[in-house]
């Protein structure tokens, strides 16, 4: 399967940084690896409240605009607490 490079990576944390500095992005990844692409990525958002709806159209109008696949953002503080307990070993900071 596909990896995601280094510089999507660091394009996809670049645009968080530049909307949402204070937030905090991880990725479902195993091990030590890069995430997979199938056919895009995942990428969760941490926190304990909801994020500003406005930050996050433009964030994923941006990453539409600039990656060549999709990605879908997983809101932490949304998530049921059993489903956040089954993702917590599979996510990592990048």
């Amino acid at each position: 399967m596909k990896k995601i490079t280094i510089e999507q990576l660091n394009t996809i944390k670049g645009i968080f940084q530049r909307i949402m500095p204070e937030c905090e992005i991880r990725f479902f990844a195993e091990e030590d690896d890069l995430p997979e692409l199938s056919p895009g990525i995942d990428v969760v958002l941490m926190g304990d409240s909801e994020p500003d709806k406005k930050k996050l159209r433009q964030i994923k109008k941006e990453l539409a605009q600039e990656m060549p696949f999709n990605v879908d953002i997983c809101i932490w503080a949304k998530l049921p607490d059993e489903l956040r307990q089954a993702m917590i070993k599979k996510i990592k900071k990048i």
